[in-house]
C-alpha cells in the first residue's frame, strides 16, 4: 500500500496539463524502445516457441492485462520461466511474481528479479529492471527501512533514466517521494499520536490501491491534498473545565 501512496506522489510531481505533449511524447518513446527489444526475442526462439512463451503468459492473464486470474496465474508464471528463462516475458513473469508474493518474501524475488530480468521490457514502455528496483524501494521504504530505500532508488534512476511506470509516469522522484514518507524519530510520549497517523497513511493506501483496480484513480490534485492533510500537525483538545495537568479547575 505504501508503493500506491508513492507512485501517486509521483505523478503529482511529474504530470500536469504543461506537460501533457512532452510526456506522452516520452511514453511513445519508451514503447519504442521496448517493442525494438522484444523483436530480438526472434533471434532467440523458434515462431512456435515465441508462441507458446505468449500463450502461457496470456493464459495467467485471462481477465486481460495487466491483472493476475489468482493464485493458479502464478504457478503459470513460475511454468513460464522455468520453461523459458532466458524469454523477455520470463523477466516481465519474474517481476510478476515477486510483486505478487508474501511480504517476508517479496524482498527476496524482487532482488533475483533485478539480479537475472533487469533487461527485459513489457510491451507499454516499462523497464523490469528499473519497476523492480522501484517496487523494492517502495516496499524497504514500507518496513521504515528508508536509507536502503532511498539507495536503491537512486540506483534506479542512474541505471534507467526517465523509466516510467504503468501508469506513465516517471520514476526520476522516486528518492525524493521516498524522503517524503520518513517518519522522524519520536519522544515516547508521542507513540500513541505516530501510530494514529502511520495507521491513517496505511488507511489512504489502501483507498488508493482500491481505485487504481477498479479502475477509478483519485486525481492528483486530491492526492496533493491527501498528502497535505496527513502532514498538517493536529492540536490536542482539552476540557475546558481541566488545566493541561489533568486536575480540574476551581
Amino acid at each position: 500500500m505504501i508503493a500506491l501512496l508513492l507512485a501517486a506522489v509521483i505523478s503529482v510531481g511529474v504530470q500536469g496539463p504543461t506537460r501533457a505533449p512532452d510526456r506522452e511524447a516520452h511514453i511513445t518513446a519508451m514503447r519504442a524502445l521496448a517493442r525494438a527489444h522484444i523483436d530480438t526475442e526472434a533471434q532467440r526462439f523458434t515462431p512456435a516457441e515465441l508462441a507458446d512463451i505468449e500463450a502461457r503468459y496470456r493464459m495467467a492473464h485471462a481477465h486481460g492485462l495487466p491483472m493476475l486470474t489468482g493464485p493458479e496465474a502464478v504457478a503459470i508464471l513460475e511454468a513460464l520461466i522455468e520453461r523459458y528463462p532466458l524469454s523477455n516475458r520470463a523477466g516481465c513473469a519474474a517481476l510478476e511474481v515477486a510483486r505478487a508474493a508474501s511480504a517476508d518474501t517479496r524482498e527476496r524475488l524482487l532482488e533475483e528479479v533485478i539480479a537475472t530480468h533487469g533487461d527485459a521490457w513489457f510491451e507499454n514502455g516499462v523497464q523490469v529492471g528499473a519497476a523492480a528496483r522501484a517496487s523494492l524501494a517502495t516496499h524497504l521504504a514500507g518496513l521504515d527501512r528508508y536509507d536502503e530505500a532511498e539507495r536503491i532508488a537512486v540506483e534506479m534512476v542512474q541505471r534507467f533514466p526517465g523509466a516510467i511506470d504503468e501508469t506513465g509516469a516517471v520514476l526520476d522522484d522516486l528518492p525524493r517521494s521516498i524522503n517524503l514518507l520518513r517518519v522522524p524519530k519520536r519522544e515516547p510520549a508521542r507513540l500513541t499520536s505516530a501510530i494514529g497517523r502511520r495507521l491513517r497513511t496505511v488507511l489512504c493506501c489502501a483507498v488508493l490501491q482500491m481505485g487504481t483496480l477498479v479502475g477509478v484513480p483519485m486525481r492528483p490534485e486530491q492526492i496533493r491534498d491527501l498528502m497535505q492533510s496527513l502532514n498538517q500537525p493536529k492540536l490536542a483538545q482539552t476540557n475546558p473545565g481541566e488545566d493541561p495537568s489533568g486536575g480540574r479547575r476551581v
